[in-house]
Order: structure tokens, then C-alpha cells, then sequence
């Protein structure tokens, strides 16, 4: 009955994954330090970020139904991404600068080592602005310097200058939200501006926690 409601509020707000099917099961499968491992497929913090690589796969909105929560960790952390361009705006306006240029993104998995062009989208984190209202955020800091791998090089000084700024200022707003879903709660966030972040959690005795995540395109921006 849930994932029936839930299917529809999805529907209701645009047109769901033409290519993973509605829904994708986000719960540990055991295969934490392994390559290649999405940190969705973990246990583990993914550090705030926004869902999808690919230039040409972006979902406008996120949901997630907590069909199963875990008794230890497992919050919840959101921030809005004005907030964090503000204080960047007047403590670090070079690593705010910096956020707005082309920045490479691995999107897909490659051998360790192995360099593979194609496997790498470049784009900014930020981009639009605050004043205009048109202010846009993709970020998830792995693979930015995975991208840099992919491409035979390191990622520079003041790049990573920039994207620790950039966590700092997320880690220290002082708007964060940060709660627990409980089973039964529904979860939509707007992925062009909300950055998320899930705590590490660990699985006892129970059955494990299970998040039903839908990627939703044509939403609100």
C-alpha cells in the first residue's frame, strides 16, 4: 500500500527513471571498500551531495520512502544551497568563484588506473546565482577527483581548496536539518538546490534499513 501511494505522489510531480525502473532499494549490501562502490550500496556517510553525475541524467527531485529504519545512525542531514553560497560569497568569495567553473565528473566505473576520457563530464558545481533566483548546485566530491583520475591528473591545490570551503560551509550552516525518517515517511527534495547527506548507520538485529528512492524529471526547479 505504501509503495502504491508512494508511486503515485511520484507521479504526480513529473515522469520517474526511464532506465532504472520507478524505484532503486538504497540499503547496505555489504560491499563497503570494494572499487567502484556507490555510496547509496554502503552503510557509510556520503557526505552532502546531490544525486546523479551524468551531464545528461539530471532528476529534477529526489523521493525517498523509509520503508525500514536502522536502530543505530542513519539521519537525515539536508542543507539549502543559497545559504551556503551566501557565507561563501563573504568568507571565501575565490573558493565561491572557483565552484563555478568547469570541474570533471567521473560517471561511470573504470579500472583503477586507467584513463578513460570518456567516462568523465565536466560542469560546475555552481551555477546561475542567488540574486536571480536561478541558483544551481551538483556536487558529490568523490567524483570530481575521480575525474581528475579518469583525465591523468591530480586535482589542483586550489580545487581542493575550493571543495573543502565548500564542505566546511555545508557542516557548519547553522540551517541544517537533520532528523531521522521513521517508516512510512516520504521524502521529496528539490536536487537542483538541496544537498543531502545520509549519516553511516549500523544494521543489528531486524530487518535492515531500507530506503525506496525514486528519481523524478519534469518536477519543480
Amino acid at each position: 500500500m505504501a509503495d502504491t501511494f508512494y508511486l503515485h505522489l511520484c507521479k504526480s510531480l513529473g515522469r520517474l527513471d526511464p532506465h532504472r525502473g520507478p524505484f532503486y532499494d538504497v540499503y547496505d549490501r555489504k560491499i563497503a571498500g570494494r572499487t567502484h562502490v556507490r555510496y547509496s550500496d554502503t552503510n557509510l556517510s556520503h557526505g552532502f551531495h546531490t544525486d546523479s553525475t551524468s551531464a545528461s541524467n539530471l532528476p529534477d527531485v529526489v523521493g525517498l520512502l523509509c520503508v525500514n529504519q536502522a536502530p543505530q545512525g542513519g539521519a537525515t542531514r539536508l542543507v539549502n544551497v543559497s545559504n551556503v553560497s551566501a557565507r561563501l560569497a563573504t568568507q571565501n568569495p575565490k573558493a565561491l568563484a572557483i565552484l563555478h567553473e568547469e570541474l570533471p565528473r567521473q560517471t561511470r566505473s573504470v579500472t583503477i588506473g586507467e584513463l578513460d576520457p570518456t567516462a568523465v563530464d565536466t560542469y560546475p558545481v555552481l551555477s546561475g546565482s542567488s540574486e536571480a533566483r536561478t541558483l544551481r548546485c551538483r556536487y558529490m566530491r568523490r567524483w570530481i577527483e575521480a575525474g581528475y583520475g579518469c583525465a591523468g591528473c591530480v586535482p589542483p591545490s586550489h580545487v581542493i581548496n575550493a571543495l573543502e570551503a565548500f564542505d566546511r560551509a555545508m557542516e557548519t550552516d547553522s540551517a541544517m536539518l537533520h532528523f531521522r525518517m521513521a517508516p512510512g515517511e516520504i521524502l521529496f527534495l528539490n536536487n537542483h538546490v538541496i544537498l543531502h547527506d545520509r549519516e553511516a548507520y549500523q544494521d543489528l538485529d531486524g530487518p535492515p534499513r531500507l530506503m525506496r528512492r525514486a528519481w523524478i524529471y519534469g518536477g519543480y526547479n
